[in-house]
């Protein structure tokens, strides 16, 4: 039996809201492969009453990044706001890509949250040999 009720709750550092959000009512697209360096647009669509504060990020795809529908891992700084409006065109480029061969994949997340409502096809960075040769 547990005398005192405060060692058996675990505190939160910030509050966490869920709310219902059609999922269905938002896309993001993209090409499917880039080379290194190249930059990638994607377009993305949402609902009228989606939140200006709705953002997409890139992210290696593993076993790791995400769980459940919300994304556990950083984008580490490779993410941009949507904006307003039902639909648009982000143009991700430099330091806004990652510079590492392997797959990936863009993730749109609601209201500056990590829930993921909407997840593009893989998207393949690769390096060829043509480019290592002739980037000295």
């Amino acid at each position: 039996m547990v005398d005192n009720l405060s060692e058996t709750t675990t505190k939160i550092a910030r509050p966490i809201v869920i709310r219902d959000i059609d999922s269905s009512q938002y896309e993001i697209s993209c090409a499917t492969s880039a080379t290194l360096g190249q930059s990638i647009s994607v377009t993305w669509k949402a609902p009228e009453d989606h939140s200006e504060r709705d953002w997409i990020g890139i992210y290696l795809i593993s076993g790791k990044s995400s769980k459940e529908g919300m994304t556990i891992s950083s984008s580490r700084g490779k993410w941009s706001l949507v904006g307003p409006g039902t639909s648009g065109v982000i143009r991700f480029s430099s330091d806004k890509l990652p510079w590492k061969p392997g797959t990936y994949e863009f993730r749109y997340h609601h209201d500056y949250g990590y829930a993921i409502v909407a997840t593009s096809k893989p998207v393949v960075i690769s390096c060829t040999f043509y480019f290592i040769l002739n980037s000295f």
